[in-house]
């Protein structure tokens, strides 16, 4: 791409020769003369060895005459994000192709790719501009909406509902059984799990997830969410707008998330609990069964506590060596 489409595509202002050719995008210890490299704080020195470079606008004054090549970007962070949209090798493409069969009452919209190996039910609907890649089943009832992404593997079983512009990642599992067990005569019995899982507009979901679905009702993902690798959300589950969680995290049943929550890896919430909206638990947190975590508040450690109290918890922790050994030299003496 030229550097003067590509200033164009991201409305930046740019210096150098607008018909240099711009073939991707380096890091600053693996320079290639073809690239752009992104230099967040100019100020500190700018590498050689690259085709052109992102900087702040503001280090305009500051360019050396040396020839190079220069894109000058008002939010160079967003700006690099859309760079790598740009120039990402792997991103999705969407393309005309269809299974060679369809099931009767299977409802598929305009320029939806249907990769190898993908099962479809019918009564299953998909929107337009779907992207199965391939080895996916869709259950009986299922609807995904518009400009949906599933990545190889990806299950979702009956009466599952999908929004627009949901990306979910390899191997993840959406709709399977909630776990959920009574004590009958002759030992355990299932619990049916007769509900469903709904999942907002602009969610992403990681790699081998699991979501399960309601007993009764629906295990619900809010509009923007994002969920990282390795995830496991319950039965009944509802988590609310714009959250993010971490990596390894586990949010058992009928548990409630607000809006904007940050989770952070390895983090558990127990059952019935509630977090209010804008809480951060920090990685490794535990909130234990039925708690109400205040909007807005910061916990760590399990049992969680505020974070202000357990840093001063851990550093007395890390004292104790020493104030063992003061203790017993006061009573030998």
């Amino acid at each position: 791409m030229e550097l003067v489409d590509l200033a164009a595509r991201l409305s930046c202002d740019f210096l150098g020769a607008p018909d240099l050719d711009i073939r991707g995008l380096c890091d600053p210890h693996q320079r290639r003369p073809d690239a752009l490299l992104f230099v967040e704080r100019p100020e500190k020195g700018v590498p050689e060895g690259a085709a052109a470079y992102l900087v702040p606008a503001a280090f305009r004054e500051r360019i050396p005459s040396d020839g190079r090549a220069w894109i000058l970007a008002e939010h160079p962070r967003k700006a690099f994000v859309a760079c790598l949209g740009i120039f990402d090798p792997n991103r999705p493409v969407f393309r005309e192709g269809r299974a060679s069969h369809l099931p009767a009452g299977c409802s598929v919209g305009r320029n939806v790719f249907i990769g190898p190996g993908v099962i479809l039910h019918a009564s299953c609907r998909l929107g337009d501009d779907v992207l199965l890649m391939g080895n996916n089943f869709i259950g009986p009832g299922v609807s995904l909406g518009s400009r949906v992404v599933l990545h190889p593997g990806v299950v979702l079983e009956a009466g599952c509902r999908v929004g627009n512009d949901v990306t979910i990642h390899a191997n993840t599992v959406v709709g399977s059984d909630g776990y959920g067990y009574e004590k009958g005569p002759h030992g355990l019995v299932k619990v049916p799990q007769i509900g469903t899982v709904e999942i907002g507009d602009h969610v992403e979901i990681g790699s081998n997830v699991s979501i399960d679905r309601a007993t009764v009702g629906a295990t619900r993902i809010g509009r923007g969410t994002k969920i990282d690798n390795l995830v496991q959300i319950a039965h009944n589950v509802q988590i609310g707008e714009d959250c993010l969680i971490v990596a390894q995290c586990g949010i058992a049943g009928s548990s409630r998330l607000g809006r904007g929550v940050v989770i952070g890896g390895q983090a558990g919430v127990a059952d019935h609990a509630e977090v209010g909206d804008g809480a951060m638990l920090t990685s490794q947190a535990g909130i234990v069964t039925g708690e109400r975590v205040p909007p807005g508040s910061v916990l760590s450690g399990t049992p969680s506590i505020p974070y202000g109290e357990y840093k001063r918890q851990y550093i007395y922790l890390r004292r104790l060596p020493e104030l063992f050994k003061q203790l017993k030299k006061e009573k030998e003496h």
